[in-house]
C-alpha cells in the first residue's frame, strides 16, 4: 500500500535500512538520519544513528517514524522485532597465580588462583579446576589448589579447567627433619 513504511533489518544484525512503499514495484530508501527511532526496551537493545546495539538477551521492538513523503505534516511509523541472543563468552585460556612458587617452611601453604581469559568480557576467577603435581614427592596440591612442600626439589603444578590448562613452577628448599619413631619398650622387672 503506498505510503507504508517498512524497516528492513539487513547487512548484519546491527544495521537497519528504512524504505517507504511508493506503490507497485516502487520502494524508496529513507535516510536513517531523517527518522525518529526508538527501542521499546532499552534493557535489551539500544539504537543510535542507524545501529542497533545488543545489551542483553531478549526481545524488543524497533520503532521508526519518518515524515510522509507525499503528505506534508503527516508521519509514517513502522516497527520491526529485535531479537537479541548474545552467545556466552568462550574461554580461550586460563592463567594460574602465582606464576612461580618457592617454599622454604614445612608448614607453609600457597593457595593457587586460576583466572579464566575469555574472548569477550572481563577475566574471571575460576573454581572447580583440577589440580595436579608432576612430582608429589616434592610438592603436593589438594583439590582446592593449596600447595604443600614435601621434600627439597623442583616440580610443576598444573591446573585444568574446561579444556584449558596452565602450570606453575614450584621450588621446595626445605629439608624435612627425619621422623624419629619411639616405640615404648616394656619395662623388665
Amino acid at each position: 500500500m503506498p505510503g507504508q513504511l517498512d524497516i528492513s533489518l539487513c547487512a548484519g544484525p546491527a544495521n537497519y535500512r528504512i524504505f517507504v512503499d511508493q506503490g507497485p514495484l516502487s520502494m524508496r530508501e529513507i535516510s536513517v538520519a531523517d527518522a525518529t527511532r526508538e527501542i521499546l526496551d532499552p534493557a535489551i537493545a539500544t539504537v543510535a544513528e542507524g545501529v542497533v546495539t545488543a545489551v542483553a538477551n531478549g526481545e524488543t521492538e524497533l520503532r521508526v517514524t519518518v515524515a510522509h513523503p507525499d503528505n506534508a505534516g503527516e508521519t509514517l511509523t513502522a516497527s520491526a522485532p529485535v531479537r537479541v541472543q548474545i552467545p556466552p563468552p568462550q574461554l580461550t585460556a586460563v592463567r594460574i597465580e602465582p606464576g612461580e612458587i618457592s617454599l622454604a617452611d614445612p608448614q607453609e601453604r600457597v593457595q593457587l588462583r586460576l583466572t579464566g581469559v575469555y574472548d569477550c568480557g572481563p577475566e574471571q576467577e575460576l573454581s572447580g579446576a583440577t589440580f595436579s603435581s608432576d612430582d608429589i614427592a616434592i610438592a603436593a596440591v589438594d583439590a582446592n589448589g593449596a600447595i604443600a612442600p614435601i621434600a627439597r626439589g623442583r616440580t610443576k603444578v598444573r591446573a585444568a579447567f574446561s579444556g584449558q590448562a596452565a602450570e606453575t613452577d614450584v621450588a621446595v628448599t626445605i629439608c624435612r627433619p627425619p621422623v624419629v619413631r619411639l616405640d615404648p619398650v616394656p619395662a623388665v622387672t
